[in-house]
């Protein structure tokens, strides 16, 4: 569903209106801004409607990170996409998924964790708030 909508050319206007929103608005409404959230309630009542499947918004969420890390991201670059403090945020919700690199970091310590947080800060991929506490 989310390809189809990023794909669509009739949601083309609100992606080249540079918006930095993900569910944009796209017919009504100022193109590009941000969906109200009363609308975004509405649309999720409408496609639990037609689908019959229960949903909501931050089900995507879950979903971006399970695809990220069955692509291989690693445990510190989805808990930087997901905007958490620490690693072990996401490692609490996604053990399952990362459970090989999960034991590898708690095997080797925390200087080598500190590390690699360094090296990924030095290119830029993580913020400088990020730590392992």
């Amino acid at each position: 569903m989310y390809v189809d909508y990023l794909t669509s050319d009739e949601y083309l206007p609100a992606f080249e209106s540079g918006a930095e929103h993900i569910f944009a608005n796209v017919k009504a409404g100022v193109i590009g801004h941000a969906m109200s959230l009363s609308y975004a309630q509405k649309l999720a009542g409408l496609l639990e409607q037609r689908t019959h499947i229960a949903f909501n918004w931050h089900m995507f969420r879950h979903s971006h990170a399970s695809e990220a890390i069955a692509a291989g991201y690693s445990l510190l670059e989805v808990a930087d996409r997901l905007g958490h403090a620490s690693p072990q945020t996401t490692a609490a919700f996604y053990q399952h998924l990362f459970a090989s690199e999960i034991r590898r970091l708690y095997l080797t310590g925390p200087d080598e964790v500190h590390e690699r947080l360094e090296k990924l800060r030095e290119a830029e991929l993580l913020g400088k708030d990020m730590r392992w506490a």
